[in-house]
């Protein structure tokens, strides 16, 4: 991916780390990685950031749309870590 916040992996992906702190959109930092088992991992926070009520109901399905792609998982209570009302924590369903 192109921009100056973007860090090629190698093999492992791509890496983004927002240098302002998630301004504007609330994202901090985002890993991608490809392959068969193929993983995304995301940390954001922020007013500008739009989030559902902790904690979440499950099932979930996240996407993360940007560009001319898209990304969407589904989770449920077997991918359950951490869904209290401070932080949710899932496991995408296998």
């Amino acid at each position: 991916p192109p921009g100056g916040d973007w860090k090629a992996l190698g093999a492992k992906g791509f890496s983004y780390k927002n240098g302002n702190g998630g301004i504007p959109d609330g994202i901090q930092r985002l890993r991608v990685q490809p392959g068969a088992k193929s993983k995304l991992s995301l940390v954001a926070s922020g007013p500008s950031l739009q989030t559902p009520a902790l904690p979440l109901a499950l099932p979930l399905t996240v996407e993360l749309i940007t560009g001319d792609a898209c990304f969407s998982e589904q989770y449920s209570a077997a991918g359950l870590g951490k869904n209290d009302a401070a932080k949710a924590r899932l496991r995408a369903d296998p």
